[in-house]
């Protein structure tokens, strides 16, 4: 089963294992199974006790055919993330191709100590003068150089995966979390510039320093949507499913007057909030994180950049960018194009974004994607 029309992903999560089976079809993405299990979690160095027997449990109800590939993106705390330059010296000048990225490629082989390196990007070239090329495909070159950009992922965590894999006959293809959310949400106008991305998922933040879809920095930290939905379900004494619904009407755009109401439907009765509170609770919070982005990005040396922000949950039309542009004090573009999004269901969201980023392109064609729809037929549920 390849990832170009077939493929199976698995989630970790702060709480839950998630795997899918997929295909990519004419008219989207048909999810053809799925289970998720929960399991005990992650700290900042490890995996929980209990994720080896979990994973297994997950893999063996997925029942996913022998040889599958498997798309497994690893937490932002388990990735380490570096940019090296490495020469390549050719015996008598050729044009360059996939041949000579590929042996680029290999020249990187130490990884740092209790990690393996699961991913590699070409971030630019340089000619033999130091001159950097934007393209060099079909430059008949005898020597060439290229900041190469490495994601490793902990050795501990890799060795928990393969176990279980290796007991069905499965490989794994590895991603991580930025690397996937910069392929899937950063335009491919942008791929030659030094941009900028902000992720605000349902559990942490992540803010990368990219060139070519690839990672050369990036800071991640602990607040998202969730913590949104939870100030609401806290101040406002409220249930989850009544808070999810105000999250997903939520605008922080508009100007309300002290009657404006929020009218929501849960389990098929209508309930009205008032806006003011409601904006006043997750504006707070909003500004926490963007604050905690802007301290991020200063860190990072605040390039004077564009910043693409990804937001779960949020369309373009909700006051966020507004919010962000001013506390960061930069050209904020929200980057939601070609995105899958779920209400409530932050993992198979997760799943499907990331496996799409690690589909395998043409270098002959490397267009991006145009907004799809999803057709999902889920045959069942395990777990």
């Amino acid at each position: 089963m390849g990832l170009d029309s077939s493929f199976a992903a698995l989630y970790i999560g702060p709480d839950k294992l998630g795997a899918i089976k997929a295909q990519k079809t004419k008219n989207g993405v048909n999810i053809l199974d799925k289970g998720y299990l929960n399991y005990g979690g992650y700290d900042k160095t490890c995996l929980a006790e209990d994720t080896s027997n979990v994973l297994s449990q997950l893999l063996e109800k997925l029942e996913l055919p022998k040889d599958s590939l498997l798309a497994i993106g690893i937490p932002q705390e388990f990735c380490l993330h570096s940019i090296e330059q490495v020469q390549l010296r050719l015996p008598q000048a050729e044009e360059y191709g996939l041949r000579q990225e590929e042996q680029l490629l290999s020249k990187i082989s130490e990884s740092p100590k209790g990690y393996d390196c699961i991913e590699k990007g070409i971030v630019r070239y340089y000619q033999a003068d130091g001159a950097q090329i934007t393209s060099p495909y079909g430059l008949i070159t005898k020597e060439i150089s290229a900041d190469i950009a490495l994601t490793y992922a902990t050795q501990n965590v890799l060795q928990v995966i393969e176990s279980n894999l290796q007991k069905i006959n499965v490989k794994a293809v590895y991603t991580g979390i930025a690397n996937a959310i910069a392929k899937r949400f950063i335009p491919y106008s942008a791929r030659d510039s030094d941009t900028l991305l902000v992720s605000i998922g349902y559990a942490e933040t992540i803010i990368a320093l990219t060139h070519n879809f690839a990672i050369v920095r990036s800071i991640h930290f602990t607040l998202g949507v969730a913590d949104i939905i939870c100030d609401l379900i806290k101040v406002l004494k409220i249930g989850y499913l009544h808070a999810l619904a105000l999250f997903e009407v939520l605008d922080l755009s508009i100007m309300p007057t002290k009657n404006d109401k929020y009218t929501i439907t849960v389990k098929g009765d209508k309930f009205e909030y008032d806006v003011n509170s409601i904006n006043e609770i997750a504006a707070a919070r909003i500004k926490q994180i963007f604050d905690c982005c802007l301290e991020a990005i200063l860190k990072l040396g605040n390039p004077e950049i564009d910043i693409y922000l990804v937001c779960r949950g949020f369309s373009q039309e909700k006051g966020l960018i507004e919010v962000a542009s001013k506390t960061l004090a930069k050209n904020v573009i929200f980057a939601s194009a070609n995105a899958f999004f779920f209400k409530d269901k932050p993992e198979e969201e997760a799943l499907l974004n990331y496996c799409s980023s690690i589909v395998p392109q043409s270098k002959a064609n490397k267009k991006r994607s145009s907004n799809r729809l999803i057709s999902l037929f889920r045959r069942k549920k395990v777990g």
